[in-house]
C-alpha cells in the first residue's frame, strides 16, 4: 500500500494505511500527528488524505509537513479537506486550534517563495528553511446551501464580494497539493 490516510478516526479508507492517535478507532498505526515521526521510509507514498485533521494540529504543524514531505514520493498527491476558517464549522469544535487557508500552502512552495523574494525582496522562507516543496494544484469550496442556491443567479463578481464580506458562506475547503522533489531527495 502506498497510500496514507492521516487521522482516519472511524473513516478508514480501503487501500490506504490508516493512522490515528486514538487506539479506540483501531488504526493500522497509532501515531500522534505533529508529535511523532511518521513510521515509514522516505519516498513511500503516492497519495495522502488529510480530511478534517489539520485544524487539530498545534505547534507540530510544520513538523508534520516536513514528515509528509519526507515520506511522499515526487509527484505524490495530498488531498486536504478542512472546515473553512470563517465558518461556524471551524468555531463550533473546541478541538479546532488552527485555521487553515488555501493561501497558506503557497508558503510551502519553493517556486512561490523564490518569486516572492524576487518581486518583494523578502519572504518568510518556510519552504526554503524547512526544505519542503508543495504546489497547490486545485482548490474547491463547499458552500452553505443557502448561498449555493443564491449563487446560481449571481455574477462571479457578486459572489466574490459576498465571500469577502460574510461568514458562513464557505463551510468547507478542499485543497489538492503535489509534492515536488528533485532526483537526490
Amino acid at each position: 500500500m502506498n497510500k496514507l490516510n492521516l487521522g482516519c478516526g472511524f473513516r478508514k479508507e480501503e487501500g490506504f494505511i490508516n493512522i490515528d492517535n486514538d487506539p479506540n478507532v483501531n488504526p493500522d498505526f497509532l501515531v500522534s500527528l505533529g508529535v511523532d515521526s511518521l513510521p515509514f521510509k522516505n519516498n513511500t507514498f503516492e497519495e495522502v488524505i488529510a480530511s478534517h485533521i489539520l485544524e487539530h494540529i498545534g505547534t507540530g504543524y510544520l513538523f508534520l509537513f516536513k514528515e509528509l514531505y519526507r515520506v511522499c514520493k515526487h509527484g505524490a498527491i495530498i488531498h486536504i479537506i478542512v472546515p473553512h476558517h470563517r465558518s461556524d464549522w471551524f468555531y463550533d469544535d473546541p478541538t479546532h486550534i488552527r485555521p487553515i487557508t488555501s493561501n497558506s500552502f503557497q508558503l510551502f512552495s519553493k517556486k512561490y517563495t523564490l518569486d516572492h523574494i524576487k518581486k518583494y525582496g523578502s519572504s518568510n522562507g518556510i519552504s526554503l528553511k524547512e526544505n519542503i516543496d508543495f504546489e497547490i494544484i486545485e482548490v474547491k469550496h463547499r458552500y452553505n446551501s443557502y448561498w449555493e442556491h443564491k449563487f446560481k443567479f449571481m455574477t462571479k463578481e457578486d459572489i466574490q464580494q459576498i465571500i469577502s464580506e460574510k461568514n458562513n458562506v464557505i463551510i468547507e475547503e478542499y485543497i489538492k497539493l503535489t509534492v515536488i522533489k528533485d532526483k537526490n531527495e
